[in-house]
């Protein structure tokens, strides 16, 4: 066995070329004391030797005199244990090290911002309510997510998974299925927002359908639409006459609205500066367009009339 001493004064070997060769000492059980020539000087360091499976495998375990003797046989001890527990001790210090490794890169990587959800939600709507020409549109964004998501608001937005997102929508997903639709819809839009921003990692949405499918029925399936009755286009001629017999006041607006084939609100927010009855033409601003394009309507002798 090795002694102090003897690792001070140790020194690389001689070959007949008169060039060093590297000195192996052997101390116990594995633990080795290597001497080589580099070119600074004599190195000199310590190493644990065992086998798995019948391949011989060397692991550092530092240098001398940073670690002296002592040291050395403690280190070895806890090779040995390792081993002794069923597991390679090179294939656990790489391992140590590769995590390591992760987490120096992982503190070199910015941290993403923290923001709640709800505040996500409020600045969301602030950054898109300038392009929603509903003016209700703003009014209906808050009154839905903080009636239906009010457990989402104050979570932390890079914390919110699709179980929470589920949490939120089953109670009401089959009650308020159109509701509870478009709830998910603006859910996923925050949440695509503040992956944006760098508030939540890139990956996944947690609150697309993509997701919440195996989780949730199709909406389809469990709230079919349903449109309004529509007049039969033989009943048509007949429904007409009696508007104009009709002295309600709606009862021309709704003629004028079939003839052009409006929109309701159309009509009725009509202003004489978009009729030319010169032109015999009705043309409604691109502001009061739903597709956002002005559109010009050749009035018909009916239309005209109304008029």
């Amino acid at each position: 066995m090795l002694t102090e001493a003897r690792c001070k004064a140790a020194k690389p070997g001689e070959r007949p070329d008169g060039s060093s060769k590297r000195l192996m000492l052997r101390d116990e059980r594995g633990l080795y004391f290597q001497v080589d020539q580099g070119a600074e000087g004599v190195i000199k360091s310590w190493l644990y030797r065992y086998s798995v499976s019948g391949k011989d495998r060397t692991v550092g375990l530092g240098s001398y005199p940073e670690v002296n003797l002592a040291d050395a046989r403690r280190l070895a001890d806890a090779q040995r244990a390792i081993r002794a527990a069923g597991k390679d001790p090179l294939a656990e210090k790489r391992a140590a090290r590769a995590k390591l490794v992760a987490q120096i890169e992982a503190e070199k990587t910015p941290k993403h911002q923290t923001k709640t959800f709800g505040e996500c939600v409020t600045a969301y709507i602030e950054a898109h309510k300038a392009a929603w020409r509903n003016p209700k549109s703003e009014a209906s964004w808050k009154g839905t997510l903080q009636t239906h998501a009010r457990k989402l608001s104050p979570m932390n937005v890079a914390d919110i998974t699709t179980h929470d997102v589920f949490e939120v929508l089953n109670p009401i997903w089959l009650e308020l299925t159109p509701t509870a639709k478009n709830l998910r819809s603006r859910i996923e839009l925050v949440i695509d927002w503040a992956i944006a921003k760098k508030y939540r990692p890139d990956g996944d949405n947690p609150a697309s359908w993509r997701r919440l499918k195996f989780l949730l029925p199709a909406p389809d399936r469990v709230a079919k639409v349903e449109h309004h009755a529509a007049l039969h286009y033989n009943d048509v001629p007949a429904f007409m006459s009696e508007l104009a017999a009709s002295d309600a006041i709606a009862a021309p607006a709704l003629r004028f609205t079939v003839l052009t084939a409006a929109r309701t609100g159309e009509t009725r927010l009509a202003k004489w500066r978009e009729v030319d009855l010169a032109a015999r033409e009705w043309t409604i601003p691109e502001e009061r367009m739903k597709a956002g394009e002005e559109h010009t309507v050749p009035l018909s002798d009916a239309a005209f009339a109304i008029f």
